[in-house]
């Protein structure tokens, strides 16, 4: 009955009648693990709809049903979404035994994130390693000192009561090391300092396992400090402990968006030269940045070019791309002089 009435609501997007409605079943009759709601909590969550989730939880504390390091998981992805640092911190300060594990850490380190206090997140990492010290490897050894080195890093007294059931050995996974990145891109200059000497330590030594995500954010991390050559560096065929990397279409969209910036419109068309070499396909935030880069170097006939090349694209994705392009190139036509005597450009690409 339970998973009945919360899928039902769900689908139907009534959820505000998920706990009334439940309200209604008998004590006897009632029958369910926290497995019937979880798909209404977590659509609820990655939304930030919490007020249906608090509801809901709750009831299940009123049917004495346990609540689960995975349904706190779960609530601590919609915080961070709603950046209700508040209820995060209540979450971690709850007073009774918790099965901790990699994927709550990961959760908590990601709502600290989102909810705008990555020094939290760095903090809830550093804690995550102390408690596991005797088992660290050489790289997060590594990356422990330089978290000294550029944070202060006492102990936390939120972190204080869940230490004591963090899993012996419970290494960080890579979600675990892509989000302390994310973290350290949101903390100014000493986080991209503490970057480049993480970077340096991949390039030395067996490291966490690494992925795609890991080379997006470090790619990201240096263009928004100005790291054009790190960045550079980043997207060559280079190996990281041994493992090689393949970058996403978001690394290059982040330099070819720090090459726009600064006009360099050369550079920005050679990641796009390289991208096809290595197929990778752009996105509309990659030809919009392109588009704004002829602009950024007032390169009208560059800008009609890019256009008309995307006019006669066969990507399944070519009338959104056409959409994006028009906007970025109605948004820079508008900056320049004689933009009347311009406009009709648009209306001489074929839809």
């Amino acid at each position: 009955a339970v998973f009945v009435i919360t899928e039902t609501c769900r689908r139907s997007r009534g959820i505000d009648l998920v706990v009334p409605l439940l309200r209604n079943i008998p004590d006897d009759a009632l029958s369910f693990s926290e497995d019937d709601v979880m798909p209404l909590l977590s659509e609820c969550a990655s939304a930030g709809n919490m007020k249906p989730v608090q509801l809901l939880v709750s009831w299940m504390q009123s049917k004495n049903v346990p609540i689960s390091t995975k349904v706190y998981s779960i609530m601590l992805k919609g915080y961070g979404r709603q950046q209700n640092a508040a209820m995060i911190d209540k979450i971690l300060m709850i007073d009774k035994e918790m099965d901790v594990d990699i994927i709550f850490i990961n959760a908590c380190m990601d709502a600290y994130v989102r909810a705008g206090y990555p020094t939290s997140a760095v903090r809830l990492f550093g804690s995550l390693l102390r408690a596991n010290w005797k088992a660290l490897t050489e790289s997060l050894e590594y990356v422990d000192n330089i978290l000294y080195n550029y944070f202060d890093m006492p102990n936390d007294n939120n972190f204080e009561r869940i230490e004591h059931n963090f899993h012996a050995e419970m290494e960080p996974n890579t979600r675990t090391f892509n989000t302390l990145l994310k973290a350290l891109r949101s903390l100014g200059r000493a986080g991209y300092m503490a970057t480049l000497d993480i970077i340096d330590a991949m390039s030395s030594m067996e490291f966490i396992t690494v992925d795609s995500i890991t080379l997006n954010t470090l790619v990201d991390t240096c263009t928004l400090n100005g790291g054009i050559e790190e960045a550079e560096h980043l997207l060559s065929d280079q190996e990281f402990g041994g493992e090689r990397m393949t970058p996403g279409v978001e690394a290059y969209t982040s330099l070819i968006t720090a090459y726009a910036d600064r006009a360099m419109l050369g550079n920005a068309f050679k990641v796009l030269d390289l991208m096809a070499k290595r197929d990778i396909k752009p996105n509309k935030y990659t030809l919009t940045s392109l588009m704004n880069a002829c602009f950024r170097a007032e390169d009208l006939n560059a800008a009609k070019s890019l256009l008309n090349k995307a006019s006669k694209s066969s990507s399944p994705m070519k009338q959104e791309h056409l959409r994006s392009l028009h906007g970025a190139y109605l948004a820079g036509l508008s900056k320049l002089p004689n933009t009347i005597s311009n406009i009709d450009t648009i209306y001489a690409v074929k839809e």
